[in-house]
C-alpha cells in the first residue's frame, strides 16, 4: 500500500513537472509576443487540483479562459479531454493563448469569445463532465455561469469560492458564494 502511494506521489509530481514546463513555454511565448498577463492566474494548488479533476474525464467547459493556464493544465493531464472555453476576449492574452493551444492541442481545444452570460446561451454546449466557473466575479455574471451550466455539468467547480460558509473577504468572493448558495439547492447541488 506504501508502494501504490509513492507510485502516484511520483505519478503526479511527474505530471505536475510536464505541466509546469508546458507552462513556462506558454509564457515564453507571450512574451515573445510583447503580451502582458494583464489578470487573474492559478496557483499551484488550483493546478494540482484542476490535473487529479480532470482524470479520466471526456469534456470540460471553462468559463473564464484568459492566459489559458487552467485550460493548459486541463488537456495536458489528460490527453482523452476535450474542453470548450469562454471568455470575454477582452485581454490579447487570451486571443494569443487561445492560438497557441489551438495549435497545441488541435481539435480537443476550442474557445468562443463574448460575454458568457450571451454566449452559453446560444452556443449548444450539451452534457459535460465538469463545469469549471472562474469568469466574471460579479454576482450575476457569476449567477449566469452557473445556472447556464449546472444543469449540464456532472460536477461543477467554480474559482474563488470558500467553504459555503465562509465566504471570502472581497467583495467579488462574497458574489460567487452569494450566487452559489442562492441557486445550489435548485440546481440539485451542495
Amino acid at each position: 500500500e506504501v508502494y501504490l502511494e509513492n507510485e502516484e506521489s511520483r505519478a503526479s509530481s511527474e505530471l505536475m513537472g510536464r505541466i509546469n514546463s508546458e507552462l513556462n513555454k506558454l509564457a515564453i511565448y507571450l512574451s515573445d509576443k510583447g503580451v502582458e498577463v494583464i489578470e487573474g492566474s492559478s496557483t499551484p494548488k488550483q493546478m494540482e487540483y484542476l490535473a487529479s479533476r480532470v482524470q479520466g474525464l471526456k469534456r470540460v467547459v471553462e468559463v473564464g479562459f484568459n492566459a489559458g493556464l487552467s485550460a493548459l493544465t486541463m488537456l495536458e493531464s489528460n490527453p482523452d479531454l476535450r474542453l470548450i472555453s469562454f471568455d470575454l476576449g477582452e485581454w490579447p492574452c487570451a486571443h494569443i493563448a487561445a492560438a497557441y493551444l489551438k495549435d497545441k492541442y488541435g481539435d480537443r481545444f476550442s474557445i468562443i469569445f463574448g460575454d458568457s452570460k450571451l454566449t452559453l446561451l446560444s452556443a449548444f454546449v450539451g452534457e459535460t463532465d465538469l463545469a469549471f466557473i472562474d469568469g466574471g466575479h460579479d454576482f450575476f455574471s457569476a449567477l449566469s455561469d452557473l445556472t447556464n451550466l449546472a444543469p449540464h455539468a456532472k460536477l461543477v467547480a467554480m474559482d474563488d469560492m470558500e467553504a459555503r460558509d465562509q465566504c471570502g473577504a472581497c467583495e467579488a468572493d462574497r458574489a460567487l458564494c452569494g450566487s452559489w448558495n442562492r441557486s445550489a439547492p435548485a440546481l440539485g447541488r451542495r
